[in-house]
């Protein structure tokens, strides 16, 4: 085992000392544990599926859902089966029911089983911000072999950074994903490693904070300079040129451009109007990929208020896709933020020629897939091997962890 490795199984929780599942599961946790009791989900969304495969990998059997929802009752999700209220009056009394809904409607729940006559420390509700955060852990889940099939690219991922805030960050971060689900090891997490603007909220998921956008132009090892070429990929509503904008400004420098990619047609309708005429300013309704393409994508939030969509093989959407080197070639791009959803190793391998041939600032999401944490540093290593590395995490959420790459 490798140090890196070893480092991450001593620092993760193990599944008994975890607070997953007392959280979870209330008073009655051993019991259910142990299969002494029936567990019923009550919900059967998308909270709901998500912390029946958390607890599946927690060696804790979900014998059913129930849903308020008559259209979904008699069918299935995550394998088990989805019981009516009636059903779960009939044959559940006994079990114990963990309400796996949104805060918004938990108490309702509860106090609809109460009236239905199921005993209160039959029911139990779990935290909130809690749940929250164990559900957006599982697509980051490391089982030992995960961790012993990518030991290698971990090592050398970890060894690439280039400062030990930055190396017990990766560590740390993967280890709250490897073993037991511990929502106290991530508070721990936050108040150790989150570079924030002002002090967290006590609810780390519920009431999140996301301070990227400063952070990405005010470091220490990725200072802004005169006549930077900015290209902003993910550009959203244009929130982070204007940041951009505003710190050069501030610092009494000159930009020369600012381009802005973003796919999604309503954020970029937003983008094109808050760029307005702004001197020097590009919008490009594109994603970056690796080649120039049209593929399926999806943003459920249509609110307005620019929230980002992503590439999805179901999405209702259609988006254009191009690579950076072929929509600019010959660029004089000078730094690259890039958030895009997951597709960051698609847009990096798509600028291949440009990240070799000026060396850019880079600013990049590495917390939307799982290998990202090692597959991003390595690729960008690979591209252009004279960057020094630094891993920072600007958020109160699992988000918002970025590599930054620093040329010499």
């Amino acid at each position: 085992m490798n140090q890196v490795v070893s480092r991450i199984h001593d620092l993760s929780k193990s599944f008994e000392d975890a607070d997953f599942l007392p959280n979870i599961l209330g008073r009655r946790n051993r019991e259910a544990t142990l299969g002494q009791v029936p567990v019923v989900l009550f919900g059967a969304g998308s909270a709901g599926v998500h912390l029946c495969n958390a607890l599946q990998i927690h060696n804790v059997h979900i014998t059913c859902f129930c849903d308020n929802n008559p259209g979904i009752a008699g069918g299935h999700r995550s394998g088990r089966p989805v019981i009516s209220i009636e059903e779960l009056k009939r044959k559940h009394r006994d079990s114990l029911i963990v309400i796996s809904t949104s805060h918004a409607h938990a108490q309702s729940i509860f106090d609809q089983l109460l009236d239905l006559g199921f005993e209160p420390d039959h029911i139990h509700i779990p935290p909130w911000d809690h749940l929250l955060y164990y559900t957006n852990l599982l697509n980051q889940y490391w089982s030992n072999a995960d961790l012993d099939t990518h030991a290698r690219q971990l090592q050398e991922a970890c060894d690439l950074l280039s400062d030990e805030k930055s190396k017990e960050l990766f560590v740390h971060r993967v280890a709250l994903a490897a073993g037991g689900f511990d929502y106290g090891s991530y508070r721990h997490f936050i108040r150790t490693f989150a570079d924030l603007i002002s002090n967290c909220p006590a609810d780390l998921f519920s009431t999140p904070r996301y301070d990227e956008n400063f952070f990405y132009f005010n470091s220490d090892f990725l200072p802004l300079k005169d006549h930077e070429v900015f290209a902003n990929v993910g550009a959203l509503i244009g929130d982070c040129a204007l940041e951009f904008m505003n710190t050069c400004r501030e610092k009494g420098l000159q930009y020369k451009e600012i381009i802005n990619f973003e796919p999604d047609p309503n954020n970029f309708a937003l983008l094109s109007a808050k760029m307005g005429n702004l001197p020097d300013v590009k919008c490009l309704p594109y994603g970056l990929w690796s080649s120039r393409s049209r593929l399926r994508f999806a943003n459920p939030d249509q609110s307005g208020t620019g929230a980002p969509g992503s590439l999805n093989k179901e999405g209702d959407l259609e988006v254009e896709v191009v690579s950076l080197d072929e929509i600019l070639p010959g660029s004089e791009i000078s730094f690259i933020k890039m958030d895009v959803e997951g597709a960051e190793i698609e847009a990096l391998s798509g600028a291949a020629e440009t990240i070799g041939r000026n060396a850019p600032k880079l600013a990049i999401s590495l917390y939307h897939k799982r290998n990202d944490i090692f597959e991003i540093p390595l690729l960008v290593n690979q591209l252009h091997p004279a960057y020094k590395f630094y891993l920072r995490h600007h958020s109160t959420t699992f988000g918002e962890t970025v590599l930054y790459a620093a040329p010499r």
